[in-house]
């Protein structure tokens, strides 16, 4: 049983936020904001060639922007440029 708080928030990342419905489940079943995570929003793609469409979130990339913001706060915290 989880005695902590209720979130406020449930993010779905990675290509499990795109199964039909789910956001609607999981918005009934629990009062809160449900909300699919678009890591790439205000990141320009244009130039890049993506094997998914870009009209949808992106979500799968939750963990390589992670990772990838995980390395340069990482860089910067040792003092390189």
């Amino acid at each position: 049983t989880f005695r902590g708080n209720r979130p406020d928030t449930i993010a779905l990342v990675g290509g499990e936020a795109y199964q039909p419905h789910l956001v609607e489940l999981l918005s009934n079943s629990d009062p809160g904001k449900v909300e699919v995570i678009a890591p790439l929003q205000n990141v320009d793609v244009s130039n890049v060639k993506l094997l998914a469409p870009t009209d949808r979130p992106l979500s799968e990339w939750t963990l390589v922007v992670g990772l990838a913001m995980r390395q340069v706060s990482g860089a910067r915290r040792r003092g390189a440029a």
